[in-house]
């Protein structure tokens, strides 16, 4: 935190990662003790109030619900609300694995419906591709661990043809222009938002193995967003490891 460019900012990440790791799980566990499964409903239903408040944001001012022609609901970016649909996905799906009868077929329709209209209305394909093989691998898994294990085995083995030809495949199912399917190749920036973050990295010594400090990596990529957006990258690392890198060098 003292060697972070951007003091104030550390100590925000600092404190609310500390709540996170040390607070949250403690408080979650003691409401469920005293409510129960209720509880559970409730912290679905929360969520569920999260994303209806994005999309009503994006009715009434687009400007603000929305990235471009990405939408991101109250979060800060797109890819912000992309994680935020796969997290609300395992939740509500481990819930209900674990809980039959915790919702009604309605609720489960209505909830999954919303999640994935968001979702798609983000334009995350991480986050779309990552729900398919979840609730693929679940199937097969509920079957036998064996189907499960040799899905798996087929999914490693079918992976780089499919990325080959990943294109073609989402024009063929007519989700191309959703999901952006003229940046796969560029990976959305991402290959320049790497390049430039490994070069940082390599800068000294010193950036090597120490870093630059908490929060380093949001302040270069804000010193450099000019050129890194003419080179058609938009946000930060996009990686966590570079971006630990970045701040707190190899050791960290």
């Amino acid at each position: 935190v003292i060697n972070s460019p951007i003091m104030m900012t550390a100590f925000q990440k600092s404190l609310s990662y500390g709540l996170l790791f040390l607070v949250a799980p403690y408080y979650f566990g003691k409401v469920m003790e005293e409510k129960g499964t209720q509880f559970l409903r409730d912290y679905i239903w929360v969520l569920v109030c999260i994303l209806v408040a994005g999309i009503l944001i994006y009715i009434v001012d687009p400007a603000a619900g929305a990235m471009g022609t990405r939408f991101r609901g109250i979060n800060r970016n797109p890819n912000g609300m992309g994680v935020f649909t796969l997290m609300a996905t395992f939740v509500m799906a481990v819930f209900s694995m674990k809980n039959p009868g915790l919702f009604s077929k309605k609720e489960t329709i209505f909830t999954y419906a919303l999640i994935f209209i968001c979702m798609i209305m983000a334009g995350s394909r991480n986050s779309i591709f990552s729900v398919l093989i979840f609730f693929l691998f679940v199937h097969f898994y509920k079957v036998s661990y064996w189907a499960g294990f040799i899905i798996t085995i087929i999914a490693i083995l079918l992976y780089q043809v499919v990325m080959a030809n990943m294109t073609d495949i989402l024009q063929a199912l007519g989700l191309a222009k959703a999901l952006r399917a003229d940046t796969l190749e560029s990976g959305s920036g991402r290959v320049v938002a790497w390049g430039f973050a490994w070069k940082i990295i390599n800068s000294s010594l010193s950036q090597f193995f120490l870093g630059g400090g908490w929060a380093f990596e949001e302040h270069i990529f804000g010193v450099y967003k000019s050129a890194l957006n003419k080179m058609g990258h938009i946000g930060g690392v996009h990686n966590s490891y570079l971006g630990i890198w970045l701040n707190t060098g190899i050791i960290g």
